[in-house]
């Protein structure tokens, strides 16, 4: 409620900025050239992916706590369209203030970067520039550290759901299994906060998520419709919600979304044996650029080549969520397959 409530009150004060329109106004208009890269498509089903946590298994624990004939049906179609609706308002707000920022240095909205050069940097930026910088400032950070906390409320019991499977860890308190985790996982992130914890952020966001959540989203769409049957399926869903699913999703579900998104993960690793992916590095304004290596840039970020021994660590990091899917696949092959809805469930 909180994030909703500043969301708004940026969303109002934002497209009523100097500018603001100019910002919104890039925001709706399409650049069709771009839909000829792969990687714009491998980002956009990974963001798809990871704002409606499709592939983290996140939806799945959460969903198997519902009672057995709750209408899952239309709590998937409320979901995404709630999803999509905020992200489309939180593109409004976001843009309304780059606009703003265009307005007030020049920078066009065109040259800003996605990730964290966005938030600490191009926006930052914009609301220095707002009345009372301070305030706004305060409330932009406040907003960023809830957000940060809710993501991690999915992400958690996704992660802790599964490990409580094992009867070492149900002997441990979820709580302090809770803490485990959460302690795990910072100590971790630490390296991100050091010196060079942009370049081991930026490496870990570009290569750890989407590539293979996008290989996940694949395998759970043959899995299902192929291998568990697609009829069976539907006819859990009927036993759950008292109807079958439209011919439209069985469709998407076992021929339009597998094919699609196989294409465009083929199409990106494609692209990224023939060119070497690149990364925004920080190298400070033209006047004062922060090394001597790079010459400063009006947008303060400039497109860099990852290394060979960063690739190296990237092809890793893609890797080792994707493995475990053969490797159980084999594994497992020769057992049956369970009904997801049993009988005495009925």
């Amino acid at each position: 409620a909180v994030v909703s409530t500043q969301s708004g009150y940026y969303g109002r004060g934002g497209v009523t900025l100097e500018g603001a329109g100019q910002g919104i106004k890039v925001l709706f208009t399409p650049d069709f050239k771009r839909l000829g890269d792969p990687t714009v498509w491998v980002d956009a089903a990974g963001q798809i992916f990871y704002s409606l946590s499709v592939g983290f298994g996140a939806l799945i624990l959460f969903g198997s706590y519902n009672n057995v004939k709750n209408n899952c049906s239309r709590d998937a179609m409320i979901i995404a369209l709630v999803n999509c609706g905020t992200s489309v308002f939180a593109g409004i707000v976001v843009y309304s203030v780059l606009g703003f920022r265009e307005h007030k240095t020049g920078v066009k909205v065109e040259n800003v970067e996605g990730g964290p050069g966005l938030a600490f940097i191009a926006y930052t930026t914009a609301v220095a520039e707002m009345p009372l910088p301070q305030l706004w400032a305060a409330a932009f950070f406040f907003m960023m550290v809830l957000l940060a906390i809710d993501s991690e409320f999915g992400t958690i019991e996704a992660t802790i759901g599964p490990l409580r499977d094992y009867e070492f860890f149900r002997r441990i308190k979820k709580e302090l299994l809770c803490l485990i985790v959460c302690v795990f996982l910072c100590v971790l992130g630490l390296p991100m906060s050091l010196e060079g914890g942009l370049y081991i952020f930026t490496l870990w966001d570009t290569f750890s998520v989407a590539l293979p959540l996008v290989f996940i989203g694949i395998i759970e769409c043959v899995a299902v419709s192929w291998f568990y049957g697609l009829d069976r399926f539907c006819g859990d869903i009927e036993h759950m919600t008292g109807g079958q699913p439209h011919i439209y999703w069985r469709i998407c579900w076992k021929f339009v979304s597998p094919i699609l998104i196989t294409v465009v993960l083929i199409a990106s690793l494609v692209k990224m044996l023939i060119k070497a992916p690149m990364y925004p590095a920080f190298v400070g304004c033209e006047k004062f650029p922060v090394s001597d290596q790079f010459a400063g840039s009006e947008n303060w970020v400039e497109k860099v080549p990852y290394p060979d021994w960063s690739r190296f660590i990237a092809s890793i990091m893609v890797a080792l969520p994707i493995i475990p899917i053969p490797v159980m696949a084999i594994k497992n092959w020769k057992k049956p397959v369970r009904p997801i809805v049993h009988p005495d469930e009925a």
